[in-house]
């Protein structure tokens, strides 16, 4: 009876985003990324869902089925490889998320607000739009990021097909999101949800959930109390 009672104890978490006013879920394309976000997101009650290559219409369609039923701003942020694979792995995803969500995705740069079909350019500077739109933000790697922490640059592919349309946009730079400080990349994930987050709120949510903890221990307590008598 001890072990269930500490089992249910530690697993009690209270869902801060279904109180908040909008909803943040994390995307990374490689499974040991997700190990260097986790403690982040999962701290701050944040999904967050490793792509591991091309993903498949069934892997998209619970997350966009999901969103569908959410009615705030969504903002999505992306965690992926500064090359042609990286991006284009990010495209597939952004537009089976607008598929199975039947939702646009949405980005507001300085000279104003644009939807487009199939997803929209990657780059900095998104922010979350209405109820009925998705917005998306590629934290790493970015342009930005080669001189700001002097990554190492690798060279582009040419025998990959999708070179000539990355050297086009971003240039031949290339770079692995791994390059960058795990530090930097978890403040800059946390930085990003806290956007999301009215302070004032998030801090009574917490007081809120240690007293429901509290009182989840009194009665696990009441519990064990009568399971050891007997």
């Amino acid at each position: 009876m001890d072990d269930f009672a500490d089992t249910v104890r530690d697993a009690y978490r209270k869902d801060f985003w279904a109180e908040l006013p909008s909803y943040v879920h994390v995307f990374v394309e490689k499974d040991a990324m997700s190990g260097v976000i986790e403690p982040v997101t999962s701290e701050l009650d944040v999904s967050l869902s490793p792509v591991r290559g091309y993903v498949s219409d069934s892997y998209v369609h619970s997350i966009g089925k999901s969103f569908a039923t959410i009615d705030k701003p969504i903002n999505c942020f992306y965690i992926g490889d500064f090359d042609p694979s990286g991006f284009d792995l990010e495209r597939s995803l952004r537009e089976k998320i607008e598929k199975h969500s039947n939702k646009p995705i949405v980005c507001k740069l300085n000279d104003g607000e644009h939807v487009m079909p199939g997803g929209l350019p990657l780059g900095e500077g998104f922010h979350s739009t209405g109820t009925g739109t998705i917005t998306w933000k590629r934290l790493a790697l970015n342009e930005s990021d080669f001189d700001a922490h002097n990554l190492i640059e690798l060279g582009v592919k040419k025998s990959d097909t999708r070179s000539k349309a990355f050297i086009a946009e971003h240039g031949t730079r290339c770079a692995e999101v791994d390059a960058l400080d795990p530090n930097v990349i978890r403040q800059r994930v946390r930085d990003a949800i806290m956007q999301h987050v009215p302070t004032d709120q998030w801090e009574q949510l917490k007081q809120i959930e240690q007293l429901e903890k509290e009182s989840w221990e009194s009665t696990l307590g009441q519990f064990t109390t009568v399971g050891g008598g007997q």
